[in-house]
This record gives structure tokens, C-alpha cells and sequence, in this order.
């Protein structure tokens, strides 16, 4: 059955003039035989008619448009809005098709929200020389020894600060919600060196870097399995976690 992708746009501000807004005030599809049934199917979702077109003379008149398009079997662009996407910063699904509305959480194509942008982006930030150097900590539980394994560049007293400040919906995240500050211990594991040859080399290389170090402590402590991690290398068979070049302070 064909499917229609809709988008109910309301007006730009009276300061700003009587034109149609972007983005729209609600953004989806939905499956129906012609485009008159889409119409009675966004109607019926909403509780209202929406008029399709709407006459220069009638705008006054008329709070909403309603727009409506057939998406073709080759309209892979339209098709990807609505697939099931992974953070990048918090492992949640969204779908970018949620960012094309009025209050859209925003983060660009590769996170749920602008918030994890922001972090995603701090915690790779190559901090200049003489600035806090990027290290790999651990969250503890007291009560039950289940481990969380992070790593920063940002001044690590500001990432223990974060994380229970400005939750996400992670499985670490769901398991401090709600819990006092002092049921849990934080440590810094390793301070990660970058030697200069690797910073040369930019941002990946360092990024792998450190990424590799956080991946050597998951493993170390078994923080999947027994933990709060959600990802990483866990099978012992796994190739060396450690890029060419790191000096390191850990297992």
C-alpha cells in the first residue's frame, strides 16, 4: 500500500508575517490507498481538518496546512528519515525524521538530541597542551560493585558531574536515576597519553587511542557483562585493544 509522508505547518509569527512556518508543527507518514484516504487518516489522527491549500485572502482565517506526499519506492532519502537510528553519545533509537518538527530535539543526523551532541563533541575535544589530559574513569556502585567505564577530556570532576545532572536514557543512566550522589564511588583508572606522533596524525588516530584504552578497562572489568556498559569488546579472542604507539598507565 502506498505511503504518504505529511507535515502540518502552522503560521510564522505575526512579527514575522502570515507565511507558512518551518520546520512544521508535527512531521510522519501513514499508509493509504489514494492521497484522499491519507488526508482523512491525518484528520481522524488529529481530531481536525486540515485544508490542503489555503488562498492568500483566506490565511487569516486558517491556523494550519496540511501537505502531503507520496513516497515512491525510490525515494530513498524520504525512506531513511523514518528508519531506527542509534545515538551516537546515548545508544537511544530515534528516527531524524523526528528533528523535522517545531520543537525538534535537534543533534544533526548522528544523535538523539543536541544535548548529546554537545557531550559527544566535549568529550572528544583535543584539549591545547597543558589542559586536562583525556583519562578513562569508573563509576562504582557501593552496594552491589557494578562498574560504569567513561572516558573524558572535559575536567573529569565535570563528567562525575554530568552524568547525574544531566541524565540520558542508558542503562547506566536508568540505574543512578533516582539514587543519592554518595551510593556511588568515582576513580580515575588512567590518565591516557597521546604521544605527538599519534596527535600528528589528527583526530581519528587519537580518537582511536582513546577509545582503545576505555575498551582495555571494559574488558578488564568486565563492565558489559557485569556492569553498565552497553558496547564494546568483550570476547577474549578479540585482536590487541591497544593502537600502535599508546603509552599507557593500565591493564
Amino acid at each position: 500500500m502506498p505511503e504518504y509522508l505529511y507535515q502540518i505547518k502552522g503560521k510564522e509569527h505575526p512579527d514575522v508575517g502570515l507565511n507558512w512556518a518551518w520546520p512544521p508543527v508535527f512531521t510522519g507518514k501513514v499508509e493509504a490507498p489514494d492521497k484522499k484516504a491519507a488526508k482523512a487518516l491525518v484528520d481522524e489522527e488529529y481530531g481536525k481538518t486540515f485544508p490542503l491549500r489555503v488562498l492568500a485572502k483566506d490565511l487569516d482565517s486558517n491556523e494550519f496546512l496540511l501537505s502531503l506526499k507520496e513516497i515512491k519506492e525510490n525515494d530513498h532519502y524520504t525512506r531513511r528519515l523514518f528508519e531506527v537510528r542509534t545515538c551516537k553519545h546515548c545508544q537511544r533509537p530515534y528516527k531524524i525524521i523526528e528533528k523535522y518538527t517545531f520543537n525538534s530535539p535537534g543533534g544533526g543526523p548522528d544523535f538523539c538530541s543536541r544535548e548529546c551532541s554537545r557531550e559527544h563533541e566535549a568529550m572528544f575535544y583535543v584539549a591545547p597542551i597543558g589542559a586536562s589530559p583525556p583519562v578513562i574513569y569508573c563509576i562504582t556502585n557501593k552496594a552491589t560493585g557494578l562498574c560504569y567505564i567513561g572516558k573524558t577530556r572535559q575536567v573529569f570532576t565535570l563528567r562525575w558531574y554530568q552524568h547525574f545532572f544531566h541524565p540520558s536514557d542508558t542503562k547506566f543512566h536508568r540505574a543512578i536515576r533516582g539514587t543519592p550522589v554518595v551510593d556511588w564511588c568515582f576513580e580515575i583508572l588512567e590518565v591516557v597519553h597521546v604521544p605527538a606522533e599519534v596527535r600528528e596524525l589528527g583526530m581519528v588516530e587519537v580518537d582511536r587511542l582513546i577509545c582503545g584504552r576505555e575498551m582495555a578497562w571494559i574488558k578488564e572489568k568486565d563492565a558489559i557483562r557485569n556492569g553498565y556498559n552497553t558496547q564494546g569488546l568483550v570476547d577474549d579472542g578479540q585482536q590487541d585493544l591497544v593502537p600502535a604507539g599508546a603509552v599507557t598507565h593500565g591493564p
